[in-house]
C-alpha cells in the first residue's frame, strides 16, 4: 500500500529515481533480462536499466473492462514501448498476447489468475522467484523474451510446477533454472522432443549444485526426469544438458535419476544421483538414426548407492547406441554394478569406481559389451581407479580393440570382513573379445588368495600385456593372468614389478631413478608421487609406525589404521623435503613424531579430514615449514 501511495504522489523526476531503485533490486536477483530478439544476458542490470528509462507503467493504474486489467493495459499501450509492472492481482478473461513492445516485470506477491486461458508473452519478461501464475491455463514465451524460467512462478517446489516451467522453457529456448531448495516429485517430469527435420532443439536444466538443489523422487517406478521423442519410430531429440542437481529418492522407489532415449548430443555434469531403486542414469538407444551414434558426456558427478547400475548405456533394438566420455566420476555402492556400456565407443577417465556390484547377476565395476553385427568397436578405459568391485573390476564381452590402461585395481577388507576372491579383469564373455591391450596398470590384493588378476577364456582373441605392476599374495596362490590354451597373447615383462604388501620398492634397480605412483592401496597403504630423481627409496607401513627411506625427499599419504609414530627418514641429504598427508576415517588415532622432528605445535588428524605437514632436513633435524594445516575435509 505504501508503494502504491508513493506512485500517486511522485513527479516525473521521482519516477527516474524509482527506476534506479528498481535496477538495484533487480541486480540482486539471479534471473536474467534481455531486449526482445537480443542474446540471453547473464547480467540483469544493464538490460533493465535501458528498459526502465522509457515509458514504465503499473498494472494497478488500468481499469478492468471485463477481461482483466492486463487485457486492458495491452489495449491502451498499443504499439508504444513500455515497461509494465505487475503490482496488483489480476485475472484473465480470455487468451492474451503481450506484444513485443511491452516488457512485463514482476517482483512482488501479486498473482495472475490464468483462469484456464493462454498467456503468450512475446516481449521481455523479468521476474524473481515468487508465485505469479495460478488458475491452470498455459504460459508461453517467445524465443529471446526470457533467459531463465523458474518453477516458483507456478507455485510450490513440486513436480507439477517444474513440469510447467520445463514446458515453457523448452518452447522458447530458455534455461530451466531450479534455485536452491528441495523439490518433491510425486510424478516424473518429462519432455518429448518433436520432429524438427534437421533444425536443432536444445534444452538446458540447471540447479544450484548438489546439496543445494535437491530433487526427492517419491514417484514409484518412475524416473525423476524423462527425456525422449514424441514418436520413437521416426523422430529423435537433439541437445540436452543437465547440471547442478542432487537427484535422490527418500522412499527408495524412484526408478532412476535421469532417463534419456534417443538424444543425439547430451551432457550431465556436477550432479549427485543416489538411492534410486533402478539405475542412477539410464541412456537408451532405440533408433539407428542414419547409422550415427549418440554422443554423450557425463562428468564431475557422484553416483552412489543405486539399486541397478550407476550408469547404464543400453540399446533397445540392437541399433548403434552411444559414443560416451565418462570423466571425473565417483561411482560407488551401486548394487548391479558401476557402469553397463553397450556402446560404440566408451572412454572412462579420471574416475573412481568402488564397491559396486552386490547382486547375483552383477558384473562389478565396468561391464563393457558391444552390439552384434556392428564393428569395429573402440572401447577405452583409462586413467581410473577401481577398488573392491564384485565380482570383476572390468568385464568385457562382444568388444573389439579394447584398451585397459593406467588403472589402479585393488581388493581390501570391506568393513573388516574378507570378501570373495574373483578377478580384476575378465575377458571371456560368450561373444568373445578381439584385440585387448592391458598396459601400465597396478593390481593390489589385500585379501587372501587364490586370486587371478586377469583371466581370458576361449573367446579372447589376441591379448597384449605390457608394463603392469602386481602387488598380490603370491604365497597364497595368487596369479598374474590365466588365458585359455592357444590364446594368442604377448606378455612383456620389461618394467613389471612385484610388490609385497608391506615393503614397496619404487626405484629401478638398474638406474636408481624412481617415478612410480601407487594410489588408493587401501587402509594402511601409502600414496607416493614422483619427484625423487636419485637414490633407492623404500616405504614401509606397519600398524603402529611409518618409516621412509629416501635421499632427496618424498610426498606420502598415510591412511591411519592405528596410533602412528613417524620415524626419521634414513639416508636423507640436507635440503630434502618431506610432505606428509594423513587421513583417517571415523576413528580418532593419534600421530606423534620422533624427537628429530621439530614442529611449531601439536599436529592432529581429525576424522574424515586430510591433515598436512611439511618438513625440511637441515642436516641435524627435520624442521617444520609453516604451520600444520587441517585441510580438505570430506
Amino acid at each position: 500500500m505504501k508503494f502504491d501511495l508513493l506512485i500517486r504522489s511522485t513527479t516525473y523526476a521521482a519516477l527516474a529515481t524509482l527506476a534506479t531503485v528498481l535496477v538495484v533490486l533487480v541486480g540482486a536477483t539471479s534471473i536474467n533480462a534481455q531486449q526482445p530478439g537480443s542474446p540471453v544476458s547473464r547480467g540483469a542490470v544493464a538490460p533493465l536499466a535501458a528498459s526502465l528509462a522509457g515509458n514504465h507503467r503499473y498494472l494497478s493504474k488500468f481499469k478492468d473492462a471485463g477481461n482483466g486489467r492486463l487485457d486492458r493495459a495491452i489495449q491502451v499501450l498499443g504499439s508504444h514501448p513500455a515497461v509494465l509492472l505487475v503490482d496488483i492481482a489480476d485475472g484473465l478473461g480470455r487468451d492474451i498476447t503481450v506484444p513485443s513492445n511491452v516488457e512485463l516485470v514482476h517482483f512482488g506477491s501479486s498473482q495472475l489468475d490464468l483462469n484456464g486461458h493462454l498467456l503468450n508473452v512475446q516481449g521481455s519478461f523479468l521476474g524473481g522467484q515468487s508465485w505469479l501464475f495460478t488458475g491452470g491455463g498455459t504460459v508461453t514465451f517467445s524465443p529471446g523474451s526470457v533467459g531463465r524460467v523458474v518453477p516458483q512462478w507456478w507455485g510450490a517446489n513440486t513436480s507439477a510446477s517444474v513440469q510447467k516451467a520445463l514446458d515453457a522453457a523448452a518452447e522458447c529456448g530458455a534455461e530451466l533454472f531450479l534455485p536452491a531448495g528441495t523439490y518433491v516429485f510425486d510424478t516424473k517430469v518429462e519432455f518429448l522432443f518433436s520432429e524438427l527435420g534437421f533444425d536443432s532443439r536444445a534444452l538446458t536444466i540447471r540447479g544450484a549444485g548438489p546439496g543445494r538443489t535437491v530433487i526427492d523422487n517419491q514417484s514409484a517406478g518412475e524416473p525423476s526426469f524423462s527425456f525422449r521423442t514424441a514418436d520413437p519410430a521416426s523422430q529423435w531429440g537433439w541437445f540436452l544438458t543437465v547440471e547442478g542437481l542432487d537427484l535422490t529418492s527418500s522412499t527408495g522407489t524412484g526408478s532412476a535419476g535421469i532417463e534419456a532415449r534417443d538424444i543425439w548430443i547430451g551432457r550431465i555434469a556436477d550432479c549427485r544421483v543416489a538411492d534410486h531403486a533402478g539405475d542412477g542414469i539410464l541412456l537408451l538407444a532405440e533408433l539407428n538414426d542414419y547409422a550415427t551414434p549418440k554422443t554423450w558426456t557425463i562428468e564431475r558427478s557422484l553416483i552412489v548407492q543405486n539399486g541397478g547400475y550407476g550408469i547404464r548405456l543400453d540399446s533397445v533394438t540392437n541399433e548403434l547406441p552411444y559414443m560416451v566420455l565418462l570423466d571425473q566420476l565417483d561411482v560407488e555402492l551401486n548394487a548391479e554394478g558401476g557402469i553397463y556400456a553397450a556402446s560404440e565407443q566408451l572412454k572412462v577417465t579420471n574416475s573412481i569406481f568402488a564397491y559396486n556390484g552386490s547382486g547375483p547377476t552383477s558384473k562389478g565395476g565396468v561391464y563393457v559389451t558391444g552390439i552384434t553385427g556392428f564393428t569395429p568397436y573402440g572401447n577405452r578405459i583409462e586413467g581410473c581407479a577401481f577398488e573392491g568391485n564384485r565380482p570383476y573390476s572390468v568385464y568385457a564381452d562382444r568388444a573389439a580393440n579394447l584398451t585397459i590402461a593406467r588403472n589402479e585395481f585393488s581388493r581390501v577388507l570391506q568393513f573388516g570382513v574378507p570378501q570373495p576372491d574373483d578377478y580384476f579383469i575378465r575377458l571371456d564373455g560368450p561373444q568373445g573379445v578381439d584385440n585387448a591391450i592391458i598396459e601400465h596398470n597396478q593390481f593390489g590384493s589385500g585379501v587372501q588368495g587364490p586370486f587371478t588378476a586377469i583371466v581370458g577364456g576361449p573367446g579372447l582373441r589376441n591379448a597384449d600385456l605390457d608394463n603392469n605392476v602386481f602387488n598380490l599374495n603370491f604365497a597364497a596362490g595368487d596369479t598374474r593372468f590365466v588365458f585359455a590354451q592357444g590364446t594368442p597373447s604377448t606378455y612383456r615383462a620389461f618394467g613389471d614389478t612385484v610388490l609385497t604388501n608391506q615393503s614397496i620398492s619404487f626405484a629401478d634397480p638398474g638406474t636408481g631413478n624412481a617415478d612410480v605412483v601407487l594410489d588408493r592401496g587401501g587402509p594402511g597403504m601409502l600414496l607416493v608421487t614422483g619427484g625423487v630423481v636419485d637414490g633407492f627409496q623404500v616405504v614401509q607401513a606397519f600398524r603402529d609406525s611409518l618409516s621412509v627411506d629416501c635421499s632427496l625427499g618424498l610426498t606420502a599419504l598415510h591412511t591411519l589404521s592405528d596410533n602412528t609414530v613417524v620415524l626419521p627418514p634414513v639416508n636423507a641429504t640436507t635440503g630434502a623435503v618431506l610432505n606428509l598427508l594423513m587421513y583417517q576415517g571415523s576413528n580418532n588415532y593419534a600421530v606423534s613424531f620422533d624427537p628429530i622432528f621439530k614442529s611449531t605445535g601439536l599436529f592432529s588428524v581429525n576424522p574424515l579430514t586430510f591433515s598436512t605437514i611439511q618438513f625440511v632436513y637441515t642436516g641435524l633435524y627435520w624442521v617444520q615449514l609453516g604451520e600444520a594445516a587441517l585441510s580438505a575435509p570430506l
